[in-house]
């Protein structure tokens, strides 16, 4: 599920790449320039070092460097004015709200499995989203994208320096310089260099080499604090609190500030509360062991049990930086068993605490003990405080959150329930499947998702030339849906989605094909779905449309209302195709929790969609183990499957899962919020009412749209909005709620 290909638009020239639609001849040029060097080696360079000719745009139109495609009202200009030096830069302008603008080289002769290191200078104003995209030749139709971003915002020039590793059978490549958000871009002096591999820290699997990049970048933290070394060196370590998961790594350093022997967190009855907590070493420790003293205890002696808390350890592993590339960062994602544990000198280890608050839980602040040894150490001792509040949560009746599932065979029928009553059991209420058979469906309807099914029928390219080219094809294909139509009544499903040809904006035969394939479901009785990204192409199939699956509704404001108001007009449902595992969401609370809470309330969506639940690419144990000229190569997993699978266990959590829970939850603060300002309101108190109705509207104000949101990636880099943001916005929406029970005189 990436981003739609676009489609190309240029015009006349002078000291300009284009403004309207290139010319049949201009395109047989283009083609017959790539497939020359493509086919005869050509790498069309000048300078030894420089593999890019032509780095600074000072030669002319085309000679060297071609446009790719332009969507929107996009447009490629040389600029002789702003520039980092020489002549000119060339600058790419959105003056609309959506779509992208590539500038590229032609194709560069490249070898396989070798550092190349690129370096450029870039300046933006108002830029939303903008990239670096390599795209890789081998011999063969196949390309494998490697895609590099540009920092968002208004900045004077900028140098920029990637380094990856060329797929192990790559013959050429080319560069391509976009812009895929708001504001423009200026690119000069692009520079691609073939450099040296250092063997340190490099991982090579099957024959093709990963390098290394840090995914905090730059940004270092403070060195460690000398005096924060002594009053721990007998101890040999040191307990610290980070605000987020997602900013620790094994190299980390703790700062003074985080030091705190206590952990405190809030829930109502029957959600999950979560904390954590962070062990760097001072000398290498075995055995490192936490456990819970005592059950929680409030002042009047209520209890909860210390068996309902679980500790887990967070792992790190590394991970691709992309679904295709040949980078990896190593970053905090897995919770995993609390086991005894060995941390090396200077390491940073970090443990999960997890409980569900029990239904019948009185208010108040629960105390308990976390005890933390390791051999031949003084045990540490850590206060842990949980304040329950005084109301539960109300789940609102006009939103769900659905999971593209990605249910396997392998399990039986056992191990199938207990997958699905995960997903659930933390506020999941619809699936996405592609296994629609008797025996998920009974596993479904048992679990009681009361949302949407997206259904993955028929949406394979052979189905998609048979509907277009095979006579006769339609009328079989018209039983087919009449009899899957049957099937789903008989098994009580009837809120069911069934997706068109995925991602078919800028696909002239997608779209006639979902079009087709939209009407006869229709007919059929069942609901149409399809991931519409393009406004003019939603604006198209619009009419035979029930749900448009897209992430563009939580861009902007001014592009959300766009939506809204073409979807109101064809009475389309906006689902928002927002927090999972798209390349930098893993590793952390932030930014699913955000996507799946806050954004998705901002932007009005009816439903929040998450891709995916379990889909590894060869083991789950490795995401190297996959170097098909694919797309994603990478592992998408919000979960992972567990390493025994059994009738009790069938998935290891991650951090962007409880980033998930955690953004359903933060929606349904606000929506108890809102239905406690009706009860004020209703019963005459109109004036709290107002006042809290005005301090949640301020609030939702404040939170970025997408198109800014900065998520944040180290402790010296951490973003516009924050999980300690979100936790601090969450705690406001509770004040709010318990005045409002105090003002109509709730216990």
């Amino acid at each position: 599920m990436k981003k739609a290909n676009n489609k190309t638009n240029s015009q006349g020239y002078k000291n300009n790449f284009y403004n309207s639609r290139l010319s049949v001849f201009q395109i047989i040029i283009i083609l017959f320039l790539s497939l020359s060097n493509l086919c005869m080696g050509e790498t069309d360079n000048t300078v030894a070092d420089n593999l890019v000719r032509d780095c600074g745009f000072e030669n002319g139109y085309f000679k060297h460097w071609g446009i790719s495609r332009i969507e929107g009202k996009y447009k490629v200009k040389y600029d002789t004015k702003i520039k980092y030096e020489g002549k000119r830069s060339v600058k790419i302008i959105n003056e609309g709200t959506i779509g992208k603008g590539d500038v590229c080289t032609l194709p560069i002769k490249i070898e396989p499995n070798k550092l190349y290191n690129i370096k450029l200078h870039v300046k933006a104003e108002n830029a939303t989203s903008g990239r670096l995209v390599c795209i890789f030749y081998r011999p063969g139709k196949n390309v494998q994208p490697m895609l590099f971003p540009f920092k968002k915002g208004t900045y004077d020039w900028s140098e920029y320096d990637f380094s990856f590793i060329s797929p192990k059978d790559a013959t050429a490549m080319r560069i391509y310089l976009r812009n895929d958000g708001k504001g423009t871009l200026w690119f000069d002096q692009v520079n691609l260099n073939k450099s040296e591999i250092q063997k340190q820290d490099v991982i090579t699997y099957n024959g093709q080499t990963f390098l290394p990049r840090p995914r905090y970048g730059k940004a270092r933290e403070n060195a460690l604090s000398p005096r924060l070394c002594q009053s721990n060196k007998e101890q040999g370590y040191i307990v610290y609190m980070r605000e987020n998961p997602r900013y620790l790594y094994p190299e980390s350093i703790p700062q003074p500030e985080e030091i705190n022997n206590g952990i405190r967190t809030f829930a109502c009855p029957e959600q999950y509360a979560a904390a954590w907590f962070m062990m760097y070493s001072l000398e290498n420790l075995k055995r490192i062991n936490v456990k819970i003293i005592e059950n929680l205890t409030n002042a009047k002696g209520d209890t909860i049990n210390k068996e309902k808390l679980q500790i887990k350890t967070i792992k790190f592993w590394p991970q691709r930086t992309t679904f295709s590339g040949t980078d990896y960062y190593i970053i905090p994602e897995r919770l995993e068993k609390n086991e005894n544990l060995d941390l090396s000198a200077n390491k940073n280890l970090g443990f999960w605490l997890q409980i569900k608050i029990p239904g019948n839980t009185q208010p108040g602040d629960y105390k308990t003990k976390i005890s933390v040894s390791t051999t031949g150490k003084q045990v540490k001792e850590i206060s842990f405080n949980i304040k329950v509040l005084p109301f539960k949560l109300a789940a609102p009746d006009n939103m769900d959150w659905i999971m593209y599932s990605d249910s396997r065979k392998r399990y039986n029928d056992t191990q199938l329930y207990r997958y699905f009553k995960d997903i659930k059991e933390y506020g999941i209420t619809g699936v996405g499947i592609d296994y629609v058979d008797k025996r998920h469906l009974q596993v479904i309807e048992k679990i009681g998702f009361k949302g949407p099914l997206l259904l993955s029928l028929w949406w394979s390219p052979e189905l998609m030339g048979k509907l277009l080219n095979e006579e006769g094809f339609i009328d079989k294909f018209k039983q087919m849906v009449e009899n899957k139509a049957a099937f789903l009544k008989e098994s009580n499903l009837t809120n069911c989605y069934c997706q068109l040809f995925d991602e078919p904006g800028t696909n002239p035969t997608k779209m006639k094909a979902s079009k087709i394939k939209a009407e006869i479901l229709q007919a059929a009785g069942i609901k149409t779905s399809c991931t519409v990204y393009q406004y003019e192409s939603l604006k198209a199939l619009g009419p035979v449309l029930d749900a448009d699956v897209t992430g563009f509704i939580g861009g902007s404001e001014e592009v959300n209302l766009k939506y809204r108001l073409l979807a109101e007009k064809y009475n389309v449902k906006l689902f928002y195709l927002g927090g999972g595992i798209y390349t930098g969401q893993e590793g952390g609370l932030m930014p699913d929790r955000y996507y799946a809470g806050f954004l998705s309330y901002k932007s009005k969506a009816s439903a929040h969609v998450s891709w995916a639940y379990q889909r590894p690419v060869g083991s789950p144990d490795t995401d190297f183990d996959n170097h098909a000229w694919h797309r994603e190569s990478k592992d998408a997993c919000i979960t992972y499957p567990a390493a025994r699978i059994s009738d009790r266990e069938v998935t290891v959590s991650t951090l962007q899962w409880e980033g998930i829970r955690e953004g359903i939850d933060d929606y349904k603060y606000i929506h108890t919020l809102n239905e406690y300002i009706k009860k004020a309101q209703a019963g005459g108190f109109k004036k709290e009412a107002a006042e809290a109705r005005k301090k949640l509207d301020e609030l939702i104000d404040s939170v970025p749209w997408g198109g800014s949101f900065q998520c944040g990636n180290s402790y010296g880099q951490r973003g516009n909005f924050s999980n300690d943001i979100a936790a601090r916005y969450r705690w406001m929406i509770a004040l709010e709620i318990m005045k409002l029970q105090k003002t109509l005189g709730e216990k």
